[in-house]
Formats: C-alpha cells, sequence, structure tokens
C-alpha cells in the first residue's frame, strides 16, 4: 500500500496540475495589406500642390471699442499676412545671448505691430536647451529674453508693453538630445497677451 500511495500521489498532483487552467499567451498577426502611405515632406521629398496646406487662411478678429461696441473682422491672409503672434521665435547660439543679425528684421516687425497698438503687451520667454544645470540655464534663457526687449526698445518700443520670463530649460520645443533639437530650444518666444 505504501508503494502505491508514493505513485499516486505524484500522479494526482501532476493530474491535478495538467487541468489548471493557464491562459496561453496568443501573439496576433499583424498584415499590411495594400501600399503604406507616407507623407513625401516626412521622406524629404516635394510635396505635391494637392497635399500642400493653403497658402490663404481666414482669420476673424474680434475688436471691441471702447463705447461698448463689438466689431468683427474677417480676412484672408496671404503668405505674408501673418498675426503678430506668429511672427517667429529669435534663436540663439549655445551659451549665448545675442541676437543674430538675421533676426533683427524679426524685431522690426514686432516693433512695427507694438507701434501700431500701443496697448498691446508682449511677452518675451526665454529658453535654454537641456544641458547644463537650471540655474544657469534660467538666467541664459532671461539674458535672451533681455536682449530682445534691449533690440525692442531700441526701436521704439515703450518698456511697459514688454514682459520678460524665463523658462530655462524646463519647457523645451523640440524633445530629443541632439544639436538640431538643442538649437530649436535655445530660443526667445514672443507671446502677445494683449492685441
Amino acid at each position: 500500500m505504501r508503494h502505491l500511495a508514493k505513485f499516486l500521489i505524484p500522479a494526482l498532483l501532476v493530474l491535478l496540475s495538467a487541468c489548471s487552467s493557464n491562459p496561453q499567451m496568443v501573439t496576433p498577426k499583424l498584415e499590411q495589406k495594400g501600399v503604406l502611405k507616407v507623407h513625401p515632406g516626412l521622406l524629404g521629398q516635394p510635396v505635391p500642390p494637392e497635399l500642400r496646406e493653403p497658402e490663404e487662411k481666414r482669420i476673424t478678429r474680434v475688436d471691441s471699442t471702447g463705447d461698448g461696441q463689438t466689431q468683427v473682422v474677417v480676412k484672408t491672409a496671404g503668405k505674408n499676412d501673418t498675426p503678430p503672434s506668429s511672427l517667429g521665435s529669435f534663436y540663439f547660439d549655445l551659451n549665448d545671448a545675442k541676437i543674430k543679425p538675421e533676426h533683427m528684421n524679426l524685431a522690426e516687425e514686432h516693433a512695427r505691430k507694438l507701434a501700431a497698438n500701443r496697448k498691446a503687451v508682449l511677452r518675451i520667454e526665454g529658453h535654454a536647451d537641456e544641458r547644463g544645470p537650471d540655474g544657469y540655464n534660467k538666467v541664459l534663457g532671461m539674458k535672451r529674453a533681455a536682449a530682445v526687449k534691449q533690440a525692442l526698445t531700441s526701436k521704439g518700443v515703450k518698456a511697459r508693453q514688454l514682459k520678460l520670463v524665463s523658462y530655462g530649460k524646463s519647457r523645451p520645443k523640440v524633445k530629443g538630445h541632439d544639436e538640431s533639437s538643442w538649437a530649436e530650444n535655445r530660443r526667445a518666444e514672443l507671446i502677445y497677451e494683449r492685441e
């Protein structure tokens, strides 16, 4: 009887364990039918006209006059008619806060917009790339914002129309760890708080 129990108990355990439910992982098969289409712009190729964004866009702006009346302005914007809040950013070299000569036209354009509307307020946000300590990048971002402010005030913009803030490396424009990403993140962005 002892010999029978030695063989019977392990056999029952094996049998019971075989009956337990273990779900099998099934790997789904992915199939691609047809041709995989990728936008040619992502491949660095010319974009055909039917895939390009329209050059003209409609801009709607609501102006409120002081007498309680509201005026709605709708116009079609062409390539050279951009709203002031989308006039671009200033980009800087590594560890530098000097405005590049090619950005002076951008400063002049913002100065014209601000001169046309003395109530407009422009926030200049200084940014840095991910390299370097936080404290250093905050100071560098502020120096970049101050350089843009100086360029604008030298063109006649009132200092009361400008606000400066530094985000250092905390708000990257491009998340990447290479030179092209870092170059995009070394910038000063101009945002109109009130137009």
